[in-house]
């Protein structure tokens, strides 16, 4: 993804947003950077999937240890804080949005995502269901 795609994924829909605290007349108009939200085994994440899955910077490694590639990354928005956050698609998710979603179709839908670490494995697992929006 080039860099005007990662920055167009990250960018709000006008904001309905109060104004921020101490700047009455402001608004947030897009995030320009987003944090990291890290998986926990067995725990759940609710998300609305923002952007395609997309490769994370080159991290410089230090001395002595073996280079890794980037992460993959994905955009996304937390469905129980509204926050906006990326999260890393490990290999096995990847692979599962991928097959199942061919052309990024997961982008804009909800999903509940579930991280599991099966003993004896290397890699970890994924549960993941496709989430309906009732209004």
């Amino acid at each position: 993804m080039t860099k005007a795609n990662e920055t167009a994924a990250t960018e709000t829909k006008p904001s309905t947003a109060p104004d921020i605290k101490g700047l009455p007349g402001f608004r947030v108009a897009k995030n320009v950077t987003l944090p990291l939200s890290k998986w926990k085994n067995d725990q759940a994440k609710f998300l609305l999937i923002e952007s395609a899955i997309f490769q994370g910077k080159q991290i410089s490694q230090k001395d002595g240890q073996p280079e890794q590639e980037p992460a993959d990354l994905m955009n996304c928005v937390d469905l129980e804080t509204g926050e906006q956050a990326q999260v890393i698609v490990g290999t096995v998710l990847k692979g599962t949005l991928q097959d199942e979603y061919p052309d990024n179709a997961y982008v804009g839908k909800y999903f509940s995502i579930t991280q599991r670490r099966d003993p004896g494995k290397k890699y970890n697992t994924y549960s993941v269901q496709e989430l309906n929006k009732h209004l």
